[in-house]
């Protein structure tokens, strides 16, 4: 008798999870990042859940929630965006980005963290780095990421076909 091992079926190869606006709130860079890879990604013939895509700017905050959560578990990767200052919102215990970090973190998921917006030069960080640069804004999570190899890379225009190439090879 023969043993076949199943792959699971996902109906999509990523989730991307990203801040909306700026620290201070009126910039959107975030969403206009996160509707490029999309798109970039897309291109590659990949499905990807973005959530601007998905759902209305009406939808209440406990819907989203509910909606993040049910397409987490039919998402095989995660890709976080990071830009300058997303992460200062991490005090607040109800902050929904921080959410997705720690629902990220905690899973079994390949997690690719794509910071944008850096100084030009700037290397991505290693875990080490990551988890330090975290701790400042919330431990819990630079905890988590310390325990976790995160695939993190610095976006440029420069290097987005080059990243998302890899991204999609890696799957």
């Amino acid at each position: 008798m023969t043993v076949q091992t199943l792959t699971p079926f996902y109906p999509y190869d990523y989730i991307i999870f990203y801040r909306w606006t700026s620290p201070d709130g009126t910039y959107e860079r975030g969403r206009v990042i996160a509707r490029l890879v999309t798109e970039m990604l897309k291109k590659r013939s990949r499905q990807v859940w973005l959530d601007q895509l998905e759902m209305q700017r009406t939808t209440t905050p406990t819907q989203v929630v509910g909606k993040i959560a049910e397409i987490f578990l039919k998402v095989p990767q995660v890709i976080i965006l990071a830009g300058p200052g997303d992460w200062l919102r991490f005090s607040d215990s109800n902050d929904i980005h921080r959410w997705e970090w720690e629902l990220s973190l905690q899973s079994d998921k390949k997690i690719w963290l794509l910071q944008y917006g850096l100084p030009e030069g700037m290397c991505a960080l290693s875990d080490t780095e990551l988890s330090k640069s975290l701790r400042g804004h919330c431990p819990r999570i630079a905890e988590l990421a310390s325990k976790k190899d995160i695939q993190a890379r610095v976006l440029t225009m420069d290097n987005i076909d080059e990243i998302l190439r890899e991204i999609t090879e890696a799957y």
